[in-house]
Order: structure tokens, then sequence, then C-alpha cells
């Protein structure tokens, strides 16, 4: 029960932006670190117009492509 608090204390610690340096022995042996998220909004419409969408965008493939992506093999013709 002590190993449990004394892990939630050091993640809390952590949790506040502190590193802490975990030794065995007095030899360093791993690092905690706080995790930095960011937190940003992406802007819409950064490519303008430099990329177009076909007309038949959503249009259904032909078939010999549809099975290549499948993984399906179509017999060769003789």
């Amino acid at each position: 029960m002590k190993r449990k608090r004394s892990f939630r204390r050091l993640l809390r610690s952590a949790a506040a932006g502190e590193e802490i340096t975990i030794a065995s022995r007095g030899v360093p042996v791993a690092c905690l670190v706080p995790v930095h998220t960011q937190k940003f909004m992406r802007k819409l419409g950064v490519y303008g117009d430099t990329i177009k969408i076909a007309d038949d965008f959503d249009a259904r493939l032909p078939s010999a492509i549809l099975d290549a992506l499948e993984g399906l093999r179509r017999r060769r013709r003789k």
C-alpha cells in the first residue's frame, strides 16, 4: 500500500511538470516526465484551391482494380 501511495505522489508531481529520475542502488534506470499534449485547432482551408477532387471521386471502380485491392487474382487469358 505504501508503494501505491508513493507512486501516486510521483505521478501527481510529474503531472505538475516535474521530471523525476528513478534510481536503483544509486544508478538511474528510468525517468518519469510529464506528457505535454498540444491543444490547437486546425486551420481550415490551408491548401485553398491547390487540391481538386474529381466529380467521379466516389464512382465505382472497375472490377479489375477492386480485385487487385482485395487481393484477388484473375486468371490471365492465353
